[in-house]
């Protein structure tokens, strides 16, 4: 066999890799949404096109959020900053707590105790 032969199967093999690595399914991603604000909603945006699924509750006051400690639920937790309070400050405080994975807009409080507390 000669090195174009060679140089052109290993081609073809790289090529039928790449397109099977293309094919494989994305695991999709179970998104809770926790409060919201333009950042927040476009990093849902962009999470739902890429086929996530998302997971809301409603905050009426109470302890909704905590549906979101069970790690069934959502695989991440987004969590916006209109609407903020001491109530959604727990929330990410006890999520933090349970390690469950946040990603969070900033700022959400302007104390730094706070900050410092979650560290």
């Amino acid at each position: 066999m000669d090195g174009f032969s060679r140089d052109s199967e290993r081609r073809v093999a790289r090529r039928a890799v790449s397109e099977a690595a293309s094919k494989e399914q994305y695991s999709r991603m179970q998104i809770g949404i926790l409060g919201t604000d333009r950042w927040a909603a476009s990093v849902a945006s962009a999470a739902a096109a890429r086929g996530n699924v998302l997971v809301r509750v409603e905050e009426c006051g109470g302890r909704e959020w905590e549906h979101f400690l069970d790690p069934s639920v959502c695989d991440a937790v987004v969590v916006g900053a209109d609407g903020w309070s001491p109530a959604r400050a727990e929330a990410v405080r006890t999520m933090i707590q349970v390690a469950r994975p946040l990603v969070v807009s900033q700022p959400l409080e302007v104390s730094m105790l706070w900050a410092w507390e979650l560290e």
